[in-house]
């Protein structure tokens, strides 16, 4: 949603971070505002884990949403390229992908879990992105209504979320994204 892409973007400018991961990209629209954020800040990088869903070969993931890129476009065809040389795109699944950025960044300032929203794999990228941010570094998880992994994290951490609604379907109380603070 457009909220969800501001608060990223505000997010950015305002924590200046060196690092930031997220998991998830098709279009690349929200990696295009990150992206935009750390270049006004003249600072920082993004770095991007997806396995894309082709519309040739079809959905890559197993929770309904079921996007796909158009035909011959690549993850992230809509970043300007202007944007381009702060952005590091891995493709593949987070669970074979993950670990290995974290043990050569170091730690992250800010995680984002934006991939496939089924429990097992939002509860596998929140529990190893929390463990690659620094202390105060900030995770978000979108699609927090998808199912209860977000909230259960949060509850295994002793956090209290930051809960934000969801603006692009009425009714506008239901959530959509959570940020919540290491």
């Amino acid at each position: 949603s457009d909220l969800y892409r501001l608060a990223i973007y505000c997010l950015v400018r305002e924590l200046r971070p060196n690092i930031y991961l997220e998991t998830g990209v098709l279009h690349g629209l929200s990696s295009a505002f990150i992206l935009g954020a750390l270049a006004k800040n003249n600072h920082g990088k993004l770095i991007s884990i997806d396995l894309p869903s082709y519309e040739e070969t079809g959905v890559a993931n197993a929770d309904g949403y079921n996007y796909t890129l158009p035909n011959g476009k690549e993850p992230g065809w809509l970043i300007p390229e202007k944007l381009l040389s702060r952005w590091e795109l891995r493709i593949g699944p987070s669970s074979s992908i993950m670990n290995e950025v974290l043990e050569s960044q170091g730690e992250i300032d800010i995680f984002c879990h934006d991939s496939e929203h089924t429990y097992e794999t939002m509860w596998f990228e929140l529990i190893v992105g929390w463990e690659g941010l620094k202390d105060g570094g900030i995770m978000i998880c979108d699609n927090i209504e998808s199912n209860s992994a977000f909230h259960d994290f949060c509850r295994r951490v002793g956090r209290i979320p930051l809960i934000m609604p969801n603006m692009d379907h009425l009714p506008y109380h239901q959530p959509g994204f959570g940020i919540v603070k290491k």
